[in-house]
């Protein structure tokens, strides 16, 4: 077992009192609530909405008027919402006709509307005072505009209760490809994908973009080796995508990240209670997919031809093959006049299906959100598949105006039935066992099943083919993989089970309407088991380099992650009428545990009842058992003027033990490395200018330019 320490005693106790701290501003209160949003008076027009206090109206003001439709019916809409961008203190609702009348001040450059059903969609004002109509489209369709504008990029998607996938990364590959270069690790559900945001960033470390829930930063272990080939432990799949809300793909200005942003930001953010109903939600998806499509493999005579033409440029001195014999009447003709189409052994047509339930209720002093879910994914190669199980339970609590808190916990647990479903890296060091790569390399004229004496095919399954093995040796035989399917199959043969346990606490003072104080504290564990197992029957032996001959394999791993996670921030709004500066900084504090146990062995007993013991040869131990942890301050300033000229200036100092103490570059601290990471982003709405021309076909036209400095702690 390897052993790595990390930092100096110095940072330790720097990290030992911050998270002390933490901790004990944490148990003040046991549990978090929504936050407190400025309301909103409403007047259906031409009634002009009234002000909530002094301040609504002294700015000078001007009217502006429209409608509002559907876009694909061209029917008018009333009850809409609209509302000076990003600035809910200036009202109105359509009537019946869909007509509008709004009183802004004059240096609102934009306004929004908004109703139930549809998206969102934001319009310049130009100067007008009427003729500022707007089209709804479904909320169906994948949304334009956003509710707050920044300087830094970013896209995001939402509306997930229609989806058939099992993970966060199948959506993101699928509605933002555009913006997210994605590339499917494996057919299997839930295996998710490879993404790239701005490119390819590292060829020596992770490029995966970083992972944050609910504020929480995720480690995704991309580093952790698996035993099944061609399988990823993808943690995202423990997520029910009925329970997000909304994805958020940040593409620059994320250098308040640090040394983890180096390949971009993707915030998850899960679904609160909005409405003080009572709610239930029940929610059930199917999905079917056909057998996949693969390349064309050649027929029983095809394939024996070209066997029989291969075998001639080995240099044999043979001059009979049993497998060439065409007199029915002899021993092995059964064996080798087969036509047996290997896909159809291994794949099939599948179903998945998702069933989730929602519970959703409160009053004005506390909501929740429970969500239970399961979920069934079979892949199309078969005995390929997995069973999700999960809780969720999101409630805010409002215990006085100035205090708030949150309290969310999850626990997820998911187990899959696996094989191999790719090669190694170097083809001598185990024999073949993915059924998907035996499908196109097995011989058509050989069976699945033995023959009885008499010529029937049995129930037997049998062994791997050895028709070539005369004149190439044992090297030559592929695995049955009808055998590899029916003789692996059970609890402590080839399975996983993937247990994930997060609690999350953050308080929140709030002494004043503009300045609030928040502490985000979170645990999450997750506990992984795997076992591998190939059969006796139906696999041949191979050389294990510097050992000798084995058969079959039956290995395991077992590797448990804790990870504490705490950030203390403070944010403080200062509406200035047509300027606006938004502040926000704090401190962060990551420390993760991972330790594992690998073993590996060769040779079990029996295909039944196969167990890691001391009768197996070739015994193998391994693990590791290490820890890291980061600790980080952060600051960021973001202004806007009208809501056309924004400007955000961000910089973190941040320290990891993943550096080392020689890290070159940066500052040196407490006895250990800092790097420091910088990042300013601007955009001009320009179609906010009022000498852009209105109703040109550009509804949004934005200009966007920065710079930063990021890191990967990845290392």
């Amino acid at each position: 077992m390897k052993q790595i320490k990390l930092y100096s005693g110095n940072l330790m106790r720097v990290g030992k009192y911050a998270l002390a701290s933490m901790i004990f501003f944490a148990a003040a209160s046991p549990v978090l609530a929504q936050e407190e949003t400025e309301g909103a008076t409403a007047a259906v027009a031409p009634v002009k909405q009234k002000s909530k206090n002094a301040s609504v109206n002294k700015y000078p003001m001007t009217e502006v008027s429209g409608r509002v439709i559907d876009a694909a019916t061209g029917e008018p809409l009333a009850g809409v919402k609209l509302k000076s961008y990003n600035n809910s203190l200036y009202t109105a609702m359509t009537n019946e006709k869909g007509e509008y009348t709004i009183k802004v001040p004059t240096f609102v450059t934009s306004i929004t509307a908004e109703l139930e059903g549809y998206n969102m969609v934001q319009s310049a004002i130009n100067g007008r005072t009427e003729g500022v109509n707007f089209k709804l489209l479904s909320d169906r369709y994948l949304p334009d505009y956003t509710a707050k504008t920044a300087g830094s990029k970013s896209v995001g998607i939402k509306d997930f209760e229609r989806t058939t996938g099992f993970s966060a990364d199948d959506e993101v590959r699928d509605r933002l490809g555009a913006d997210v270069r994605s590339i499917s690790r494996s057919a299997l559900n839930g295996q998710g994908d490879v993404m790239f945001i701005n490119g390819l960033n590292s060829l020596n470390s992770n490029a995966q973009p970083l992972i944050v829930v609910d504020g929480v930063i995720y480690d995704m272990l991309y580093d952790s080796e698996m035993i099944h080939l061609g399988y990823f432990n993808n943690l995202l799949a423990s997520i029910n995508m009925d329970d997000v809300e909304s994805i958020e793909v940040l593409k620059n200005g994320t250098a308040i990240y640090g040394a983890k942003a180096a390949n971009g930001v993707i915030l998850i953010n899960t679904k609160r209670n909005k409405s003080m109903a009572t709610r239930i939600d029940f929610n059930a998806s199917v999905g079917f997919e056909l057998t996949p499509k693969t390349i064309d493999v050649m027929n029983a005579g095809e394939y024996r031809s070209y066997a029989s033409q291969m075998l001639q440029t080995t240099g044999t001195k043979l001059n009979e093959f049993k497998f060439l014999n065409t007199d029915p009447s002899y021993y092995y003709y059964n064996m080798y006049h087969n036509n047996t189409d290997w896909k159809d052994v291994s794949y099939r047509n599948a179903f998945s299906q998702n069933y989730s339930l929602h519970i959703q209720g409160g009053d004005d002093v506390a909501n929740y959100n429970l969500s239970v879910g399961y979920g069934k994914g079979n892949a199309t190669l078969r005995d390929n598949g997995m069973n999700r199980f999960n809780i969720r339970f999101n409630t805010d609590i409002v215990l006085n105006k100035w205090f708030t808190t949150r309290f969310d916990a999850m626990y997820t647990n998911i187990t899959r039935n696996l094989r191999d479903a790719g090669l190694a890296s170097t083809l001598n060091s185990s024999a073949i066992a993915a059924t998907n790569v035996l499908s196109l390399i097995k011989s058509p004229f050989l069976s699945p099943y033995d023959f009885s004496t008499d010529g029937k095919v049995s129930s037997f399954i049998s062994d791997a083919d050895t028709y070539l093995d005369e004149v190439l040796g044992s090297s030559a035989s592929i695995a049955n993989p009808k055998a590899i399917l029916e003789n692996g199959e059970a609890k402590n043969k080839n399975h996983t089970d993937l247990t994930q346990v997060g609690v999350t606490i953050a308080p929140k003072w709030i002494p004043t309407k503009n300045f609030s104080i928040t502490e985000r504290f979170s645990y999450n564990m997750q506990s992984f088991d795997e076992r591998y197992f190939t059969p006796l029957v139906g696999m041949p032996t191979y050389l294990l380099e510097g050992r000798g001959y084995v058969g079959n394999t039956d290995a395991s791993i077992y590797s448990k992650h804790n990870s504490i996670f705490s950030d203390t921030r403070a944010d403080w709004a200062i509406p200035l009428g047509a300027h606006r500066l938004d502040i926000y900084g704090g401190v962060r504090f990551l420390n993760d545990t991972y330790n594992s146990s690998y073993m590996v062995g060769y040779g079990s007993q029996n295909d039944k009842m196969p167990n890691m013991s001391t009768s197996l040869a070739f015994k193998e131990n391994n693990g590791v058992d290490t820890n890291w942890r980061s600790l980080s301050y952060y600051a960021n300033v973001s202004y806007n003027y009208k809501e056309k000229y924004y400007l955000d200036g961000q910089v973190s100092v941040e320290t990891s033990s993943r550096f080392g103490k020689e890290a070159e570059g940066g500052l040196k601290l407490f006895g250990v490395a800092w790097g420091v990471f910088p990042s300013i982003q601007g955009s001009w709405v320009i179609s906010n200018e009022k000498w852009f021309k209105a109703n040109n076909g550009i509804n949004l036209l934005k200009l966007n330019v920065g710079f930063e400095s990021v890191g990967n702690d990845q290392v």
